[in-house]
């Protein structure tokens, strides 16, 4: 028996959780549109105060709260032979967080806006950490619940369809933040959040229909927890080249939040932040399925590639650009954001999945995101570089970066060329070249 036991799920259940987690990513590429880290949240911030440290700390709660538990929750999860009672409880937690938003904006008002700015990064730090608890019992639910050859595809329908509705969320978007918004700020944005918190409601509820089996529970995973994160990082050459190269773009995108406070800088009126929403989420949109082909016939690694390729484009795209340029040429950095987003969103849990044995998935899953997460800890020091120096020096160490991590892509051996060896009888990797799986 399959340490998934994916063989005890019936095609229909299998083809019902396709479905499923289809109607979840819709949602939730929606609720990414309303109330974007990237764009939404600091236009959101830049209203209240004009620290550049606070803007680069966005992405970085965003980030870490979503990566930096996972380890420590992932012996918890092993040992529960289901996930999803534990994804429903998580779920709970976050929208009381999420609701924080909202409600800030409309008890404090223009009255106290130092107190609307707490009350909604508490809230979105607050959902932003219980993301761990739901990422990786969900990333276990994927695993089992959908075949290996068509998880690239998966993950992409989840971001298509999800990018039809965040077209129309970027429309209410433009509207809630331009001159002619019907409500004041901070009201525009708390009426954002409130919208956000429905369709957040409904992600959730989504995925509590998933079928599931019992997950073979490991009543010792929490023992000698630091002596196998130890043996995984020393005996499994693939999993330190992947997160070396995943470590350095996770640097390379410390200029996302500042791309639109570029904007302003180089003299882009306040109304094209909502066309520079549709540009990412229509580049997004159309870059979806393109990415999961690609993905489950070629290689992750090589989307990883392109991926990389692009962000080194992308920021010197922006260190290069000119006040005398015109604005609307602006729009090809948010064109290059959206494909690039696409692209992770399609490969970032998808080849770790490759990578990880099943056995240990939830380990090797928690290891590799809170490695990810500690690295996000360092993206704050892009928002106080770019205080004290401005931002085109942030634009050009985030090239560098994306340079670096182009370069490491040489440190790691695919997973699916490995894997087309073996079945070739061409030997193995040895374990210190390749993965291990280690017992109970």
């Amino acid at each position: 028996m399959s340490t998934d036991n994916q063989e005890l799920l019936s095609p229909q259940a299998l083809r019902r959780n396709y479905r499923l987690g289809v109607a979840n990513g819709a949602a939730f590429r929606l609720s990414l549109a309303l109330v974007d880290a990237s764009i939404v949240l600091p236009w959101f911030v830049s209203q209240i105060t004009s620290s550049k440290i606070v803007i680069g700390l966005l992405l970085p709660i965003q980030n870490a709260g979503w990566f930096l538990p996972q380890l420590f929750i992932a012996p918890w999860v092993l040992r529960r032979r289901r996930r999803l009672p534990l994804y429903n409880a998580a779920c709970v937690v976050r929208g009381l967080f999420w609701a924080l938003m909202p409600l800030a904006a409309f008890i404090f008002g223009p009255g106290r806006p130092d107190l609307t700015l707490i009350g909604v990064l508490l809230g979105f730090a607050g959902y932003s950490f219980m993301g761990a608890v739901t990422g990786i019992a969900f990333t276990d639910l994927v695993g089992q619940g959908v075949e290996a050859g068509r998880r690239g595809t998966f993950f992409a329908w989840r971001n298509l369809t999800g990018g039809v509705l965040a077209l129309g969320g970027s429309l209410v978007v433009s509207r809630m933040m331009g001159p002619q918004a019907p409500l004041a700020f901070p009201r525009n944005f708390g009426a954002l959040a409130a919208l956000n918190l429905v369709v957040i409601i409904a992600m959730f509820v989504s995925l509590s229909f998933w079928r599931e089996v019992d997950f073979p529970p490991d009543d010792g995973a929490s023992r000698g927890l630091s002596q196998a994160v130890w043996a995984i990082l020393r005996s499994d050459r693939n999993l330190r080249g992947y997160l070396l190269t995943r470590i350095l773009l996770t640097g390379a995108g410390v200029t996302t939040p500042f791309f639109v406070v570029r904007a302003a800088e180089l003299g882009a009126p306040q109304a094209l932040a909502g066309y520079f929403l549709a540009a990412y989420t229509a580049s997004e949109l159309a870059s979806n399925l393109g990415w999961g082909r690609l993905a489950d016939r070629l290689s992750y690694k090589l989307v990883i590639g392109l991926l990389a390729g692009l962000a080194l484009l992308q920021n010197l795209l922006v260190l290069a650009f000119r006040p005398t340029w015109p604005p609307a040429l602006y729009l090809g950095v948010f064109v290059l954001l959206g494909i690039i987003q696409g692209g992770w969103m399609v490969s970032s849990l998808t080849s770790l999945l490759e990578i990880a044995p099943p056995e240990r998935r939830a380990l090797y899953v928690g290891l590799a995101n809170t490695v990810l997460g500690l690295a996000t800890l360092l993206l704050p020091l892009g928002g106080i570089l770019a205080q004290f120096c401005g931002l085109q020096p942030l634009m050009a160490v985030a090239a560098t970066l994306a340079a670096g991590g182009l370069a490491s892509l040489a440190t790691w051996r695919d997973p699916r060329l490995a894997g087309r060896a073996a079945a070739r009888g061409v030997p193995a990797l040895s374990a210190s070249e390749g993965r291990i799986s280690l017992g109970a």
